[in-house]
């Protein structure tokens, strides 16, 4: 079946507090399934004095040879349901349903998409046409116990440029964050900018994070890694 990439131009919010907009908070905004598993549920909380329209929608989650995330649409997860309209100061309970069974032999990505959506007398609509006010991609993993984290964490010189180059060999994601480079000679720390945009690492992916400042990286020995990686920390 070929697969229909999706490219989600309109302002999107990777959550860090569990908040859409300042009325709407989801829980939980990390979701996982054991292969074994139906189904989860995805509350949306409305804290705010006015109805809110809600679009919920799942893509399948894949990365390219640059790290570069692709989404495409995908029968494997149901949402339902896929509309719903909030009430004042309520929340709603969203069901997300794997169609499919069966143990899995890699982690499943997929990536919940959760659009606010105007009202009818919106001052927002575009000629008439309904466009999305503010959108959130949470993430969604399906997996067992038995699937292994493995990842090399090397700095490379590339072309004049010192880089660390980060390679998912595991069966999981990875999730970096709070990354940096000291030099153990001079004790001079390199961070580097990490985020939820670009701090996942699906399996089978590497990735190449710029090391700022840094101008010498063929010594190794005396350059040492710190790392933060799904909240476990790492120096190598």
């Amino acid at each position: 079946m070929k697969k229909h990439l999706v490219k989600l131009s309109l302002l999107t919010l990777l959550l860090s507090q569990g908040a859409l907009a300042g009325a709407l908070r989801l829980s939980p905004i990390n979701l996982a399934m054991d292969d074994d598993q139906q189904a989860t549920t995805l509350t949306i909380f409305n804290q705010s004095a006015e109805a809110e329209n809600i679009q919920i929608r799942a893509f399948s989650w894949t990365q390219d040879t640059q790290g570069k995330d692709q989404l495409s649409v995908t029968n494997d997860i149901v949402v339902s349901p896929s509309v719903v309209a909030i009430a004042p100061n309520g929340s709603f309970n969203v069901r997300i349903v794997r169609q499919t069974s069966g143990k899995v032999s890699n982690e499943q990505a997929y990536r919940i998409v959760v659009d606010e959506l105007p009202k009818p007398n919106d001052s927002r609509k575009n000629n008439g046409n309904i466009s999305i006010l503010l959108r959130t991609l949470l993430p969604l993993f399906v997996g067992n116990d038995e699937l292994l984290q493995t990842q090399d964490l090397k700095i490379i010189n590339n072309a004049g440029s010192c880089q660390l180059q980060v390679n998912n060999r595991g069966q999981r994601h990875l999730l970096l964050s709070q990354v940096s480079i000291t030099d153990t000679t001079t004790q001079r720390h390199y961070p580097i900018p990490i985020n939820p945009v670009n701090g996942y690492l699906l399996p089978t992916i590497t990735k190449y994070y710029e090391i700022k400042g840094l101008m010498q990286c063929d010594v190794n020995d005396k350059l040492r890694i710190n790392s933060t990686i799904n909240g476990k920390t790492f120096a190598y």
